[in-house]
């Protein structure tokens, strides 16, 4: 009698771009994927992969810069800079922002609205993966237990706050989400990051990463066909073996596909055979530079060494390296840090009317203003018919003080400004003596 042969194949999952499912009335709220919680795999993407990691930390940074200054002063923008609620700085809510932004394409802010609904009197960083939005984009609903509730979350488990909107006569004494969301084709009510293209680069490096960790835990990290020898099993009983096979079995902690073949030889033991070659760890390496390269290209990046991840034969002096991290910041850095700057000088036309800041680079050169001003309305960086960065102003400011203090001679601060502002001696005295006369 003829063996009986039953092939099953077992298909693992692939990578595919969410969906945004909407619910049957305009108030429900979009699902962020198909199990809602698409934010989530972003940061799961974030935490596991060293490069992609290093880089959105470090464009998170560049964004940051050296936090906001400002440029038009006006009644109540120093107090909203050092308190824009009771537990955060207006810095410390960019730098939440701007990792957002990079990470996410998008980020939401909450606005508390006075009792009389006539000023915003407190700002929130709202995290990105804790807010879905409705169909129309006029309400945010916010988990109460945070991101990890949307994946089971019932009508009873969210907060449902208004999109903001200063015509709202609801406003008053509550709190409506402001919203960024960086425009994508096709795309209406949650944004994807610019690197979305490279996520499965991305992916693919977090299972390089564990491929060379675990050294491939178990024997299944091949794709593989598992032939069982015991007969010919009921459809029920061929479903369980297979999810048993695929649960313990695969990814990398075993990855690559499986086949399972019933036969009807009692007598043997199922046997398993290779369908890819063994040596895996060499297509692992070999897959390697182009993971690398995908991704970095997803992220826009030329020189990988600006973000601390150096390439094997690349070669470059300190002044290569800042020349590139110069470029990054002009053709990308400067678009994210405008975005930002618009947002926050928009908001604050219900906050602190008249008033308006900027994000001034890390490196004290601020590529969008030609002049920073203090809350007092004073004029930072033009001195004397040169220019100064903040960082130089506030020295000159200590030595001032030392000054009139007693504590140095007017001859010691010029030595100070020129030793270490390395300002020439005409220049320093200058500043000095402008400086002396505020």
């Amino acid at each position: 009698m003829e063996n009986k042969v039953n092939l099953v194949r077992v298909d693992f999952s692939d990578e595919r771009m969410p969906k945004f499912i909407e619910g049957k009335s305009d108030e429900s709220f979009v699902s962020f994927g198909e199990d809602n919680n698409y934010p989530q795999h972003l940061i799961e993407l974030f935490n596991e992969s060293g490069k992609h990691n290093a880089i959105i930390t470090g464009v998170g940074d560049m964004i940051k810069g050296d936090g906001f200054k400002v440029q038009t002063p006006s009644a109540n923008l120093q107090n909203w800079l050092e308190n824009p609620n009771p537990f955060e700085t207006a810095n410390d809510i960019l730098e939440k922002v701007a990792l957002d932004l990079k990470l996410f394409g998008g980020f939401y802010l909450g606005e508390v609205w006075s009792r009389a609904g006539d000023k915003v009197i407190q700002t929130y960083h709202i995290p990105f993966e804790e807010i879905r939005v409705n169909k129309k984009g006029t309400k945010y609903y916010r988990a109460f237990k945070g991101w990890n509730s949307w994946t089971k979350v019932t009508g009873g488990d969210v907060e449902c706050i208004d999109a903001f909107n200063p015509k709202n006569e609801n406003r008053k004494g509550s709190m409506q989400i402001f919203a960024f969301k960086q425009y994508r084709p096709g795309l209406r009510h949650y944004p994807l990051p610019d690197y979305i293209g490279a996520r499965q680069y991305v992916e693919t490096d977090t299972e390089i990463s564990n491929f060379h960790f675990n050294n491939i835990k178990n024997s299944f990290s091949n794709s593989t066909m598992v032939t069982m020898m015991n007969g010919d099993p009921t459809d029920e009983e061929k479903t369980i073996i297979v999810a048993k096979l695929k649960g313990q079995k695969t990814g990398t902690n075993n990855a690559g596909g499986l086949i399972v073949n019933f036969v009807d030889k009692k007598e043997q033991a199922p046997e398993v055979v290779r369908l890819q070659p063994d040596e895996m760890d060499k297509q692992y390496l070999q897959l390697y530079q182009t993971v690398s390269d995908e991704i970095f290209i997803g992220h826009r990046i030329t020189n990988p060494s600006i973000f601390g991840v150096k390439e094997a034969g690349q070669l470059g002096s300190r002044q290569d390296l800042i020349d590139s991290k110069e470029m990054f910041y002009t053709d990308y850095v400067k678009g994210k840090v405008a975005i930002i700057e618009r947002a926050f000088n928009f908001l604050l036309t219900f906050i602190a009317p008249g008033g308006k800041i900027f994000i001034e680079k890390a490196d004290g050169k601020d590529a969008s203003n030609t002049g920073a001003i203090n809350a007092d309305g004073i004029e930072g960086d033009k001195i004397s018919d040169v220019t100064y960065n903040g960082a130089q102003i506030s020295s000159a400011l200590e030595i001032m003080t030392s000054v009139k203090s007693g504590t140095l001679t007017e001859e010691q601060a010029i030595v100070f400004l020129s030793t270490f502002l390395q300002l020439d001696d005409t220049v320093a005295r200058n500043l000095f003596n402008k400086v002396a006369s505020l």
